[in-house]
């Protein structure tokens, strides 16, 4: 969990968003043009240890959902179907929502569900390595996300 998780999503009533980063779900300030946020965290682990975590954490009541490959029946093959399962399920409209990860596979779901991609700079993979990998913007710190997604806006 990234510096700031637990203070953001204390300050939060969530936003619009998908998460593929690895026990790091997406977060963020309120907006004033949308006071009812949603937060779902995609994790790369299985379903049973990802909801674990969240719980330990103390994040799980603060997330519409936890989702995994596993979430589906038959298991998902990418982290795209997922995030489509995601914003389908949540009825979330297009623009309302961004995908916050630190890898290829978060960019290519982002991309495939026509979604901003914000790379995170602190998780397990490296994002920014990949030349293809074209994000929105650039997350350094999760304490910082409430500003910048109204600076996307």
């Amino acid at each position: 969990m990234g510096p700031g998780a637990r203070s953001t999503l204390r300050a939060s009533r969530s936003v619009d968003a998908v998460s593929s980063v690895s026990t790091r779900p997406a977060i963020g300030g309120t907006h004033p043009s949308r006071p009812q946020r949603r937060a779902a965290a995609h994790d790369a682990a299985p379903l049973v240890p990802a909801v674990a975590i969240a719980q330990r954490l103390g994040l799980r009541s603060r997330l519409s959902g936890v989702y995994s490959l596993d979430t589906l029946t038959p298991p998902a093959p990418r982290k795209r179907d997922v995030v489509a399962h995601v914003l389908a399920e949540h009825q979330v409209p297009r623009g309302t929502a961004v995908m916050i990860g630190d890898s290829g596979d978060d960019a290519d779901a982002a991309a495939a569900n026509g979604l901003p991609f914000i790379a995170v700079t602190y998780g397990y993979g490296n994002p920014l390595g990949d030349p293809a990998v074209r994000p929105a913007a650039v997350l350094d710190r999760l304490a910082d996300l409430p500003d910048l997604l109204v600076r996307l806006d």
